[in-house]
């Protein structure tokens, strides 16, 4: 490959050959991107966007009576960004961590932070495709009308 001293670049022109190469490699990635996300796989892109998932939270203990979990992901490579949020309207038996479904298990251990009535972390265990949400002392943050919001990266496997 012959290198080309970047003075030359402006003078020879080649800003448009520069920029029509990076538009046909950008415009490859976003049709392999919109392909996959068709096929339901996680998309790995940079080309990518916030990704809604269908997550379920569920208490360790007991059970949740009412509740509503959103949840959003990105991936760059096998990194993954995510986000939830839980409204515990009726608490009722749910007690100890909550469980929340991850868009992609994890290849490692993972943490995360957010907030509920009080703050909140997040554990994540290696193999796992779900995230358990503890208060401070690792006490439960299933209360009735708290909203749990969390949200952090990991890498998937």
């Amino acid at each position: 490959m012959t290198q080309v001293p970047i003075s030359s670049i402006e003078k020879a022109g080649r800003f448009k050959s520069i920029d029509d190469n990076f538009t046909e490699l950008y415009s490859g990635v976003a049709a392999a991107s919109a392909s996959a996300a068709a096929a339901g796989a996680v998309v790995d892109a940079i080309t990518a966007a916030w990704t809604a998932y269908t997550a379920t939270a569920t208490s360790a203990s007991g059970s949740i009576t009412t509740k509503t979990t959103t949840a959003a992901f990105i991936a760059i490579g096998k990194i993954i960004h995510f986000r939830t949020s839980t409204v515990v309207t009726t608490a009722g038996t749910g007690s100890g961590g909550m469980k929340v479904d991850l868009p992609a298990t994890a290849n490692a251990v993972g943490a995360a932070i957010g907030y509920g009535a009080d703050i909140v972390f997040g554990q994540i265990a290696a193999a796992s495709k779900q995230i358990t949400i503890f208060e401070p002392a690792f006490s439960t943050p299933i209360h009735s009308g708290t909203t749990v919001v969390i949200s952090g990266t990991y890498e998937k496997q």
